[in-house]
């Protein structure tokens, strides 16, 4: 086995899939690698050329599930993590995942949110949370000037633990 952990990342139209990826980069601290399947479409922006990253381009979309099977096969780790294309990790988080796993275990992280990105006017200085794009400024009324600025920070509330498997393997 190459790499001790593959990550498979499926993506379409992900704006934060570059984010995503350099996060993992900088975060890792195994043997660790990145597979991207990009379905359908090529990533805007582009991915950053790295030795553990794979990027394999699918010229026709073939959906989540498929894109993600795709990821599985071409792998040659011991461990496998399905990842959306918006996710920061921490430091570490691949030895402390592959210290901690079971070969017959089945692992979902502690979820909290992600701070991306604020709104920002660049005419008065005005601010807003991440959220849908917004027409016009809230202060000055302009909204000519209106930019993602990218924050990129974990937050550690609030967080969700509440994940329930049973016989058939479905979340609840």
């Amino acid at each position: 086995m190459e790499n001790s952990l593959s990550i498979i990342i499926p993506a379409r139209n992900e704006m934060f899939l570059k984010n995503t990826v350099e996060d993992i980069i900088k975060n890792k601290r195994g043997k660790t690698e990145v597979i991207a399947v990009l379905d359908g479409v090529w990533a805007d922006p582009p991915l950053v050329q790295h030795p553990d990253v794979n990027i394999i381009y699918l010229p026709e979309s073939i959906g989540q599930r498929a894109a993600t099977n795709l990821g599985v096969k071409l792998s040659k780790a011991k461990y496998i993590m399905k990842l959306d294309a918006h996710c920061s990790m921490k430091e570490g988080f691949d030895v402390v995942l592959m210290n901690d796993i079971q070969d017959d275990w089945v692992i979902v992280p502690t979820m909290r949110n992600l701070w991306a990105f604020d709104w920002k006017c660049y005419h008065c200085g005005w601010k807003k949370y991440q959220g849908p794009t917004p027409v016009k400024c809230e202060d000055c009324g302009k909204g000519d000037k209106l930019r993602r600025k990218m924050m990129w920070i974990r937050k550690e509330r609030p967080q969700s633990n509440s994940y329930c498997f049973d016989a058939e393997p479905h979340f609840q």
